[in-house]
């Protein structure tokens, strides 16, 4: 089998920080990352990746917000996927996106 760990790195965007990802045990799952590191008074943005880990593969990347930091991320066994974040620019608001 191959390494997955050099594919799946090697197609990851060079730019963005707190990558979090859930992957269930058959091998697909998401990946998040916010735009920037977050620091207070600026505004990042959350995207994301679904991935097939056993064949190092993404599908389109998604935006979640284009105002949100702290990203959290779960996969069910169905494979459905929910991200919960915090608004940047107003703090302590949350947000969440299910079924994606």
């Amino acid at each position: 089998m191959a390494d997955t760990r050099s594919a799946l790195s090697a197609s990851m965007s060079p730019v963005g920080a707190r990558a979090i990802a859930a992957i269930r045990s058959c091998g697909s799952g998401l990946i998040t990352w916010q735009s920037t590191p977050y620091q207070s008074g600026l505004v990042t943005t959350i995207y994301g990746r679904h991935v097939t880990a056993t064949r190092g593969t993404f599908g389109s990347q998604l935006k979640f917000t284009s105002d949100g930091a702290y990203a959290q991320v779960a996969v069910d066994k169905a494979g459905k996927s929910g991200v919960i974040w915090e608004r940047s620019s107003l703090g302590s608001v949350i947000q969440a996106r299910f079924g994606s």
